[in-house]
Formats: C-alpha cells, sequence, structure tokens
C-alpha cells in the first residue's frame, strides 16, 4: 500500500513545465458526460488515484501468486534434492560399512599372514643352523669317507649269525648237563641253595619272573627254561663285553678309556667321534 501511495503521489507531482498534466492511458477511457461534469477537479484526482492503487494492488497480487507459486516449486525441487541426498547418504553409508569390513578382513589376513611369515622365518632359521651342523659334519668326516672298510656288512651280519648259533647251541649243550648233574645230585641226596648274594645279582640281570620259574618247576624233563636262561645271561654278558674299554676293571672311575671316550664325546663332533 505504502508503495502504491508512493506512486500516485509522483503521478501527481510530475506535471509539464506549463503546469499541465500529461495524459495517461486511462485518460483516453470515455467517462459519463454527467459523472465528469459534477466532479471537481481534486474529486477527480482522488478518483485516478484510487484506480491507479487498485491497479497496482492487482499487480502486486499477481506478482505475489507468481513467487507462490515459483516458491512451491523450489520447495518441491529442494525436497526431491533432501531426498535424493538422504538416499544417497544412505547407499554411501552402506558402501562405507562394506569398505570398512573389507578392510577389517584384509587386515586379519594380513595379520595372519605376518605371523606365517614370523613362523617361516624361524623354520628357516633352524634349518640353516640344522644345514651348517650338518655341513660341519660332513667336512669332519670327509677323512673317513676314502677309507675302505675292513669288514663287510656280509662278513658283521655273518659273525652276529655265528654268536648266536653258539649261544643256542652252547646254551643247550649246558642245560642238558645241569640236568643230568641234577639227577645224579637227587641220586646221592645232594641240594645245592644259591646264596642270597648270588640270587640277587641273577635276578638283576634275568629278572624276578625267570628266577622263580626256575626255581619252582622241575626242569628234569624240560629243559627248555634253563636254556632261555642261559641264553639270555650269555646275550647279557656278550653285549656287556662288547661294550666296556677294560673289562678287568669296568667299574673304575678313574680308567683312562673311559675319561678318553667321555673327552670324545664333550669336544668331537658326532660324526668323527662315531668314525
Amino acid at each position: 500500500m505504502a508503495l502504491a501511495t508512493f506512486s500516485s503521489t509522483s503521478n501527481r507531482t510530475s506535471k509539464s513545465p506549463d503546469g499541465i498534466r500529461p495524459k495517461r492511458a486511462d485518460d483516453r477511457i470515455p467517462r459519463s458526460p454527467s459523472r465528469s461534469a459534477s466532479l471537481s477537479t481534486p474529486d477527480y484526482e482522488r478518483d485516478t488515484d484510487v484506480r491507479d492503487e487498485r491497479s497496482m494492488l492487482a499487480y502486486f497480487r499477481t506478482q505475489v501468486n507468481f513467487l507462490r507459486v515459483r516458491l512451491g516449486r523450489r520447495d518441491a525441487r529442494l525436497r526431491e534434492a533432501e531426498e535424493s541426498r538422504s538416499e544417497m547418504q544412505a547407499r554411501y553409508r552402506q558402501r562405507l560399512r562394506r569398505a570398512e569390513e573389507t578392510i577389517q578382513r584384509q587386515n586379519q589376513s594380513i595379520s595372519d599372514l605376518q605371523q606365517e611369515i614370523v613362523g617361516l622365518q624361524h623354520h628357516l632359521a633352524a634349518s640353516e643352523a640344522l644345514l651348517q651342523t650338518r655341513t660341519a659334519e660332513l667336512q669332519d668326516a670327509q677323512t673317513y669317507l676314502t677309507l675302505t672298510d675292513t669288514h663287510s656288512h656280509a662278513d658283521i651280519l655273518r659273525l652276529v649269525e655265528d654268536i648266536n648259533n653258539t649261544v643256542f647251541q652252547s646254551s643247550a649243550a649246558i642245560a642238558d648237563a645241569l640236568v643230568d648233574i641234577s639227577r645224579w645230585e637227587d641220586k646221592h641226596a645232594r641240594d645245592y641253595d644259591m646264596t642270597t648274594g648270588t640270587r640277587d645279582k641273577v635276578v638283576h640281570d634275568l629278572g624276578e619272573p625267570l628266577v622263580v620259574l626256575l626255581e619252582s618247576r622241575d626242569h628234569s624233563r624240560d629243559p627248555i627254561c634253563i636254556q632261555i636262561a642261559l641264553q639270555a645271561y650269555m646275550t647279557h654278558f656278550a653285549r656287556w663285553l662288547a661294550t666296556t674299554w677294560n673289562p678287568i676293571a669296568p667299574d673304575e672311575p678313574e680308567n683312562i678309556f673311559n675319561r678318553v671316550e667321555k673327552e670324545m664325546r664333550r669336544k668331537v663332533s658326532q660324526a668323527l667321534w662315531a668314525g
């Protein structure tokens, strides 16, 4: 309304230099002679201002409606843009979650691979240490690789078979002789008992069950138990004899051969010591 008033005031003040107001478009509208003749000049100007204000008001209403339509369209576009932005944010959040899960799985895979690499490094270090040890042993044993064995494998097997046959035959012969002796002792009413020390030594070498079996059973008809006991005792004695440096004094702590063997085991490599 203020703008319309300002417009009407400017229309009243804008006159030509000779004091006559210029004609306007609405002045061309024919008016009834009775009304124009009855109105004075101030009333005519007020009526003209009222029409101007109504025209401006209609114009402004049209502009307001136009702006409202534009604002409604803009609000619709904003709502669409907001919905599109929300959808894009949801999609991006979902992609972000998937990417974080993928990164987490990849980090776990990297951690597992790192642990596997550490284990392989330890295994490689152990293999290298074992390789160095075996290389040193082979270098020490290189001296004996060119030597020829004094006894072949077949000779050693034949020697073991001969020892087994000797033990078997000797035990059978001694068992038969002991049966004959026991029969002669029974005939002449003689009885011999082992002393406690002797029995303990036999138990230590052969075991308690075999000694009890020898004491409790009659061997006159079948001396198989005596034969087995003799075979076991001969084999035990042969093993002791083969592994003893000094059969005369095997338990002597200051035996020179025992000291030599201990020093060889402590200072010389296994391959060289075995050779």
